[in-house]
């Protein structure tokens, strides 16, 4: 994995253009591509002969203002926990880039090595999380069906966001653009994106 920053076409086609940085001959994810210099990288596939193809374009939400974090009810407050790795398989089954071996063991890393959350049933089982990836975003929300709409999700990103926020850290998330129930969860808790901004996930050699 490598991260690659570029504030301009030429300099993004430069970079990924460099000898031995990429194999395009290979099954590469671009994640996190600004959608502004997403043509710059099909240029530069064209002129490889590498097929393409965009398999997400996110919204990156970014807590703004924090006035909007409500103290959670004390009843689901008491059944907070961190997630651990005995639970990655049941996350990973949830996931929507999940069931594979390789996401399996990307869950076991990030509950092993950054902040989770879950709520959890009576019987200690978890019904709903929240993870953080290595690049800090929140991420792998799930609640499932059956409890739904009793405010698990608020809870869950409501506590993260202010942990995080306590600690100095940025408080974000990337929401596919057709996912209208997080849209609105992010946005009500104060979170807001750039008009003009899309993050793009942009494969090489498509699986």
């Amino acid at each position: 994995m490598c991260h690659i920053y570029a504030k301009d076409k030429g300099s993004l086609q430069k970079l990924l253009g460099t000898s031995g940085l990429l194999d395009w001959s290979q099954f590469t994810l671009l994640a996190g591509v600004d959608s502004k210099h997403l043509d710059a990288v099909k240029e530069l596939a064209a002129c490889k002969n590498t097929p393409t193809e965009t398999e997400l374009v996110m919204f990156v939400m970014i807590l703004e203002d924090a006035s909007h974090l409500k103290d959670p009810e004390s009843d689901l407050a008491s059944r907070l926990k961190p997630l651990t790795t005995a639970h990655a398989e049941l996350v990973n089954s949830q996931w929507k880039h999940g069931s594979s071996k390789s996401s399996y063991n990307s869950i076991v890393s990030y509950i092993s090595n950054y902040p989770s959350l879950c709520v959890t049933a009576e019987d200690g089982t978890p019904v709903s999380w929240l993870l953080l990836y290595h690049h800090s975003a929140l991420g792998l929300l799930y609640t499932s069906p059956e409890h739904r709409r009793k405010g698990h999700a608020r809870l869950l990103v409501t506590t993260m966001a202010k942990a995080l926020l306590e600690q100095g850290r940025p408080v974000y998330s990337f929401v596919e653009e057709d996912n209208l129930a997080s849209y609105s969860l992010f946005t009500s808790l104060g979170f807001s994106h750039k008009p003009d901004y899309r993050a793009v996930w942009f494969q090489l050699n498509p699986r």
